[in-house]
């Protein structure tokens, strides 16, 4: 059985979900129909209906699973909530988009100040998931600027800083997350948004990533080293964050390197300081004393949790012939599995009070 409380405090949704492969189906056929794809991403409370309701839809055991009409506004709830699309703003209640389907081609005319921001770069040793990007753009939408956002990249206008903006690329070719951050308020911003990132990748440990700033070259020192030659990507001076928290932290005062020597302090003043100068790592432990009595016990379930949803994610993408398929189903099902682990703790500690 799973309850959402969020959606409960928000929607006021009362209603307890004893069966998840109604979720997992219902999900799966709205996220590759043909109709989704050809809106690129674009979903309707009218396609929901169309899509779903009183089709004859069945489980890998052959059980028919029914789609009312009066239970399909908690499916896309339920979607909205997993972070596999978000509200349209001109339309809330009755459009949604889905992140992994919208235009591949970025829009025209960005107008982004590219070379007056402080740009920095998530580099991944093996694999960039694509629901890095899909999973921020729905955390980020209300900021979208203009509609601008395409499945490679999305540009936002803060609601908090004036004038503030930002762009966040994936080159999943190179395996590059860029995040650029121009304007009058880039420190506040740009620390908004790198920590949004990081914990997306904080419940994706497996995927392994340095942090690099571009070197800015107003923070350059003399003629020499090496210079970018046309503005190619390969050849933009850049540097591991680690090392220039490492060398700060050291009482040093520049950062020289083959692509020259920099003022160290020019190019951390826009980014946010962090405690003893440390840069947060792509793991997700501490140093946290270990848990004792209840919260152990709360530990223990959610650990259990966990590998239950890594099983059944498994056995979801063994069991469909679409691999692809298979994978974003297998994910939607262990977030399923995860939220009934939560819900459960969430009363406990309710209970507690």
């Amino acid at each position: 059985m799973i309850w959402f409380p969020k959606l409960y405090r928000v929607y006021r949704f009362q209603e307890y979900l004893l069966n998840p492969r109604w979720l997992t189906y219902g999900v799966y056929q709205l996220l590759y129909s043909e109709l989704l794809k050809r809106q690129h991403g674009e979903l309707h409370r009218g396609d929901v209906t169309e899509l779903l309701k009183d089709k004859a839809i069945e489980d890998e055991h052959g059980n028919r699973l029914p789609y009312p009409e009066e239970r399909l506004d908690f499916l896309v709830r339920a979607m909205a909530e997993f972070k596999l699309c978000y509200p349209a703003l001109e339309s809330p209640n009755d459009k949604w988009i889905v992140p992994d389907l919208l235009p591949s081609d970025q829009p025209e005319r960005l107008a982004f100040p590219k070379e007056d921001a402080l740009r920095f770069d998530f580099r991944f040793d093996t694999f960039l998931h694509r629901h890095v990007l899909s999973q921020f753009i729905v955390e980020h939408y209300r900021d979208i600027r203009d509609n601008q956002a395409w499945q490679h990249g999305v540009c936002l206008a803060s609601r908090h800083w004036d004038d503030t903006l930002a762009m966040v690329q994936a080159n999943y070719q190179s395996r590059v997350l860029s995040l650029a951050v121009a304007g009058p308020w880039v420190r506040d911003y740009f620390a908004v948004l790198y920590h949004s990132i990081g914990k997306i990748l904080e419940r994706m440990p497996k995927l392994r990533y340095v942090e690099q700033l571009r070197l800015d070259e107003r923070a350059r020192i003399g003629e020499e080293g090496i210079r970018p030659v046309d503005g190619r990507e390969e050849e933009i001076p850049r540097e591991s964050y680690r090392t220039l928290l490492a060398l700060e932290a050291a009482g040093q005062k520049q950062l020289i390197c083959e692509f020259g020597t920099y003022d160290l302090e020019r190019l951390l003043r826009p980014l946010p300081k962090k405690k003893g100068n440390e840069p947060e790592t792509t793991s997700t432990g501490g140093s946290n004393p270990p848990p004792s009595g209840s919260g152990l016990l709360d530990r223990s379930i959610a650990t259990v949790s966990a590998l239950g949803s890594v099983a059944g994610g498994l056995f979801t993408y063994l069991s469909l012939d679409d691999k692809v398929a298979g994978g974003v189903i297998g994910v939607f099902i262990g977030a399923v599995i995860l939220a009934a682990s939560a819900a459960w703790l969430w009363h406990r500690k309710r209970s507690k009070r």
